[in-house]
C-alpha cells in the first residue's frame, strides 16, 4: 500500500517541485526500490531450506608439530 501511494505522489510533488526532472526516471526508481523490498520481504518469510543434512562434515586435523631429531612421519 505504501508503495502504491509513493508512485501516485512522488510524480505530482516532484514535478511541482522541479518541471525539468525525468519523471520515467523517478518512476523506474520507485517501482525498483518497492520491488526490491518486496522481494526482500518474501525471502524473510520464506524458510530456509537445510543444506547441511545433506552435506557431510570434512574433518580437519592439525598438522603434527615438529620435534628437532625426530624422523618427520
Amino acid at each position: 500500500m505504501a508503495g502504491t501511494v509513493l508512485q501516485l505522489l512522488i510524480p505530482v510533488m516532484v514535478e511541482r517541485a522541479v518541471p525539468n526532472l525525468d519523471l520515467a526516471g523517478v518512476d523506474a526508481a520507485v517501482t525498483k526500490i518497492v520491488g526490491g523490498v518486496s522481494d526482500l520481504k518474501t525471502a524473510i518469510e520464506a524458510k530456509p531450506t537445510t543444506v547441511a543434512a545433506t552435506v557431510a562434515p570434512t574433518r580437519i586435523e592439525a598438522p603434527h608439530p615438529v620435534v628437532p631429531g625426530q624422523p618427520v612421519r
